[in-house]
């Protein structure tokens, strides 16, 4: 399956801005890269980032890792798969993602970033000689050298893995949510944007 047609069965596609400003995918461009990094991941990976960079899936869309990181469980194991990062300057860029995290006292291997996994964290491409082009879900509150969780054996993997997440229904509390400050619902709403997921208004929260 194409990756476009994989994108259309999960259900549609959408970009924030900061699609506007993304470099072109060029010789000089990958040369950069290269240079940042010091060794290039695949070409249908650039390809996917240069196509589909700044942007996230409109339904909510996860991926069961091989090995489960603690934000999942056996019982509820797809983990969300959040905005992908572009190649470009903004706050969802390739460089800035870079170079906010990987640093020893962050991600501790050489990689290419994907895209957001729950706030804070991170899935991405390995560099690494022993294990490239494997994925990879780094939990940023882990400790440095076991916070890394295999998600899938290659870019493929990964992509064939996708799939929507489907709501289990559960039995509404008795107790009814009268209140929400607006700390909360800032914080919610964050998390929802970095996953791509439109806001919610105080209204639609108490009446989950």
């Amino acid at each position: 399956m194409t990756i476009i047609h994989k994108i259309k069965e999960l259900g549609g596609f959408a970009y924030s801005s900061e699609k506007d400003g993304q470099f072109e995918l060029t010789e000089s461009m990958i040369d950069g890269v290269e240079k940042t990094l010091g060794i290039l991941p695949e070409k249908r990976l650039l390809d996917f980032v240069s196509q589909y960079g700044f942007g996230y899936f409109t339904g909510e869309v996860g991926i069961i890792p091989t090995k489960l990181p603690p934000v999942v469980t056996k019982e509820d194991p797809v983990c969300p798969v959040g905005r992908f990062f572009g190649f470009g300057d903004g706050k969802n860029s390739i460089s800035n993602i870079i170079k906010t995290y990987s640093i020893p006292e962050q991600i501790s291997i050489r990689c290419f970033p994907l895209c957001y996994g729950v706030s804070g964290d991170i899935f991405l491409y390995s560099l690494e000689e022993k294990s490239f082009g494997k994925i990879y879900y780094w939990y940023h509150e882990g400790d440095i050298g076991n916070d890394l969780f295999l998600v899938a054996e290659n870019f493929t993997a990964f992509i064939d893995g996708l799939q929507q997440i489907i709501s289990k229904p559960v039995e509404k509390s008795k107790v009814r949510m009268t209140f929400v400050s607006p700390k909360m619902l800032e914080l919610m709403n964050k998390t929802r944007a970095q996953n791509g997921l439109p806001p919610l208004t105080e209204q639609e929260v108490l009446d989950k």
